[in-house]
């Protein structure tokens, strides 16, 4: 990834150790967050998503359903490059 996609991601990816951290979302990588992944702090799941092997059978806009959840930023990057295609076998681990 180049460009402004880099850039989405690692924005995400901050906002997202902000959140599971309890700090303050600045958007901002100090040294809190830096610690924050030092800790290897890790999100915990809002749902219970079972583990096992699935496939990506459908993609539909507007929706917030499935194993996983993703931004929608994150989502239209995935679904215009091709990333994750119809048909994808899709890993999901505890």
């Amino acid at each position: 990834m180049t460009g402004s996609r880099t850039g989405l991601c690692v924005a995400v990816m901050v906002l997202t150790v902000l959140m599971t951290a309890g700090l303050s979302r600045d958007g901002t990588t100090g040294s809190a967050v830096l610690a924050a992944l030092d800790r290897a702090i890790r999100p915990k799941p809002r749902s219970t998503t079972p583990a096992g092997q699935f496939t990506v059978l459908r993609q539909a806009d507007g929706y917030d359903r499935g194993c996983v959840r993703v931004s929608d930023a994150a989502i239209d990057w995935l679904w215009t490059t091709n990333a994750l295609p119809l048909g994808q076998p899709v890993w999901v681990y505890r």
